[in-house]
């Protein structure tokens, strides 16, 4: 077996776990983007109140905890881990997007942070679609030229 051929053959075992990676980022950001478009859509903008706020480790992070009035005006949580960075403080309002019938789907931010992620998962949705396709394309071609080769 010559270089050529153990490079053609190296290509093609590596292409498929490639691509079938690519292929489930695609879904995934696909997925969020769609709950990012829908949010966008339907959400309600409400002023969340932080109640908790537990810092763990030592690298400025916090697992934080917001109350605001649900869909049909319960009290809702949310909780998510949050960098320091910007000071956080016990008892502010912070804006937060919620689904208008289901107060576990929410959206720290504002509805232009919910169009800017929505965007973004769109981006990487197209651009993992992109690299699955050179994945298949150089498998292909690899498994071609392994066939059609001496």
């Amino acid at each position: 077996m010559n270089m050529v051929n153990v490079v053609l053959v190296v290509s093609a075992v590596v292409s498929v776990p490639a691509c079938v990676f690519s292929l489930m980022v695609m879904a995934g950001s696909r997925k969020e983007a769609k709950r990012m478009r829908e949010l966008e859509e339907t959400g309600v903008l409400v002023e969340a109140r932080l109640a908790a706020l537990a810092p763990f480790g030592n690298r400025g992070y916090a697992a934080v905890r917001y109350e605001f009035r649900g869909p049909n005006g319960e009290k809702a949580e949310y909780g998510t881990g949050v960098t320091l960075m910007p000071v956080h403080v016990v008892g502010d309002t912070y804006p937060l997007v919620h689904h208008p019938r289901n107060a576990k789907i929410v959206y720290q931010g504002t509805r232009a942070a919910v169009r800017k992620e929505r965007k973004s998962q769109e981006g990487f949705a197209r651009g993992a679609g992109r690299i699955a396709s050179a994945f298949f394309l150089a498998g292909a071609l690899s498994i071609g030229a392994l066939a059609l080769g001496p």
